[in-house]
């Protein structure tokens, strides 16, 4: 894989990495990094270097995290986890049943803020953001898009059964969830200009 390396990290940054809002454990180093100008030379790295995972456990464990989970086909890094970690929780989600309880469990353990009157977020005086009422699945109605023109209580699409109504009359500025795309409790589905 050496030879590779020099090619990678050319394309690492030319793809300009940002810095991260949560901080990434490299599996090189086994530290947490949030500056996009160390990634280009930690995943370049990675690419021969090997794979420091039960000290990134370790690393995850002092930062105060409780919660592993590993996405994919099988459990092998889930089972390693509560071997390194006796008191994680470790949960290994396989199909897309499973990716929904997980959604749903999040949202149910995450604790959000007292909304008063509506359900969405402000951005300016003249821009509002809808957010998901439920986990799941999101299809918009029929004919919503960019550019539809909404009243308060107007039906954006549906999470699973769960209809999407903008508490917000204005117009549609962009969908910020796209059709079929797995979505939590409360995260944005459109951005709207208010009237």
């Amino acid at each position: 894989m050496a030879p590779a390396r020099d090619r990678l990290r050319k394309a690492i940054a030319e793809a300009k990495p940002r810095d991260t809002d949560v901080p990434v454990i490299s599996n090189v180093d086994a530290l947490a990094h949030d500056r996009g100008d160390d990634w280009a030379s930690l995943l370049s790295a990675q690419l021969c270097s090997p794979v420091r995972w039960r000290q990134c456990l370790l690393a995850l464990a002092d930062a105060g995290v409780t919660t592993l989970v590993e996405l994919g086909p099988g459990g092998v890094l889930t089972g390693m986890a509560k071997r390194t970690i006796p008191n994680v929780t470790a949960i290994s989600v396989s199909t897309p049943d499973e990716v929904d309880s997980l959604l749903e469990r999040i949202a149910s353990s995450t604790p959000t803020p007292h909304l008063s009157g509506h359900e969405g977020e402000h951005l300016f005086a003249t821009e509002r953001i809808v957010v998901s009422p439920a986990a799941g699945i999101f299809r918009p109605a029929e004919g919503v898009g960019t550019g539809t023109a909404v009243a308060a209580g107007d039906v954006l699409g549906a999470v699973g059964d769960t209809p999407v109504h903008s508490p917000f009359a204005g117009q549609i500025m962009g969908m910020l969830t796209d059709e079929g795309e797995r979505v939590t409790s409360r995260e944005p589905i459109a951005w709207l200009r208010v009237h």
